[in-house]
């Protein structure tokens, strides 16, 4: 099965959070870990964007 990220109704953010993780130790720019990976860069941006959004949301959830 290949590695690319199609168009999907819902992106599960695990599997964003699994992207971001891989990327921050990969040592490779956004671009350059989307070209390995065959995503396109406004898909992974968005990912991103939610990925860290959905964390801050599960950090603040359980300061409370």
């Amino acid at each position: 099965m290949s590695d690319t990220v199609t168009r999907a109704p819902l992106r599960s953010q695990q599997l964003w959070i699994g992207h971001v993780q891989q990327w921050r130790h990969s040592g490779l720019s956004r671009v350059a870990y989307c070209e390995k990976h065959n995503i396109k860069r406004g898909s992974f941006y968005k990912g991103c964007a939610e990925a860290k959004l959905n964390q801050s949301i599960v950090k603040h959830r359980s300061a409370s």
